[in-house]
């Protein structure tokens, strides 16, 4: 009686087992070779548009630079001791109000809110973006501007999104244009 109960069992593994495509080429993700393919793709991107002296590396591998700062100060000149109150730091769990466009590094446009009527917020900590943006607008204060590189990793890594092929690597235009 034992026996006819893991019948079923056995026919089932041997059928599901065989359900695989033996044509296929696909392969397991590899992060760690893909994060050195996306190094290799970003190092010879920035060469090439004369950005490597520019960007600043994070130990996750982002990249980022800040093209436009506010000013520590209201005053002019370095000895002036007015706190722009305007100059505050975004942090984690913090109320962020951002404009930006996200690009393909061939220049390709995926997505932007510049010409919406409201920017895009979210608390910075929550997990509700890619992990390129939650640790890369921590580096930005209010009012500031620059860009993000992020590798495949820490954006859509080898899943295909809409606009955006696996394992892309991404630049964002970010302006921070409000916090709370």
């Amino acid at each position: 009686m034992k026996l006819l109960f893991w019948i079923p069992f056995v026919f089932g593994a041997l059928f599901f087992s065989g359900c695989t495509d033996p044509t296929s080429t696909s392969t397991v993700f590899d992060p760690v070779k893909q994060a050195a393919e996306d190094e290799l793709t970003l190092q010879t991107w920035f060469a090439e548009k004369g950005l490597k002296d520019s960007v600043i590396k994070t130990s996750s591998g982002l990249y980022y630079r800040i093209t436009k700062s506010v000013p520590d100060s209201i005053l002019a000149g370095p000895d002036s001791m007015v706190v722009n109150p305007a100059k505050k730091r975004i942090s984690l769990g913090k109320k962020v109000f951002v404009r930006y466009e996200g690009r393909l590094l061939t220049d390709s446009l995926f997505d932007s809110n510049l010409n919406s009527a409201t920017a895009f917020s979210f608390y910075p900590g929550n997990d509700i973006t890619i992990k390129a943006w939650e640790e890369g607008l921590l580096k930005f204060s209010n009012l500031e501007e620059g860009y993000l590189y992020c590798p495949s990793g820490l954006a859509y890594r080898n899943v295909n999104q809409n606009k955006i092929p696996a394992n892309s690597c991404l630049k964002f235009f970010i302006r921070v244009t409000g916090l709370e």
